[in-house]
């Protein structure tokens, strides 16, 4: 007999999987498991030994049936049971905001376009990014035009945005606050 498990079923991409033992009984000895139906994700493997180990690379829910085998060549299979493997978060590293164009008057402060470095000094596409709000820190009236990629506020100080870096098919959204500091050039 083979037992189906009914724990250690979910994983996270990309993350080592705490290792599944499979549990038989009975039999003439010298088990040999097997997969009877179904995948395993890709990077996790079933031993002969009955253990489900690795580091999965898929995300998603995948059912399968084992077998295992004994010196006899009697077989046992357990009942269709899922590994579920999700998504990994993500960090958003170190990162900068720059503007080409600063412009500051009495009550106006605009810093356009906005563009966000990462630490490599290398720019973020835009298209895997978001800068969702923008909150007063010390300055006063920050806001965010989209559109524009624009910064503005109405007095100096700090504003702070709210960046999201999307997630994909493998890993969850991130997301961050970052302080802009608004200041007169003298």
């Amino acid at each position: 007999a083979i037992t189906t498990p009914v724990s250690g079923l979910s994983g996270t991409y990309n993350s080592t999987y705490s290792a599944l033992t499979l549990i038989s009984s009975g039999g003439s000895g010298g088990n040999s498991f097997s997969l009877d139906t179904g995948t395993l994700p890709t990077g996790l493997v079933l031993s002969t030994n009955g253990v489900i180990s690795g580091k999965p690379t898929q995300v998603g829910e995948f059912s399968i049936k084992v077998k295992v085998t004994d010196s006899n060549l009697f077989t046992a299979v357990t009942s269709l049971f899922k590994i579920t493997i999700s998504r990994a978060s993500q960090t958003i590293g170190s990162i900068v905001l720059s503007a080409s164009t600063k412009s500051y008057t009495d009550t106006s402060y605009t810093q356009s376009p906005l563009s966000v470095i990462s630490e490599g000094g290398v720019a973020v596409d835009s298209s895997q990014i978001s800068i969702t709000s923008a909150a007063s820190g010390t300055a006063s009236g920050c806001s965010w035009d989209i559109t524009a990629s624009k910064l503005t506020a109405s007095s100096g100080g700090t504003c702070i945005l709210t960046i999201t870096k999307f997630g994909n098919t493998n890993h969850l959204d991130a997301t961050t606050n970052v302080t802009f500091v608004f200041k007169k050039q003298q």
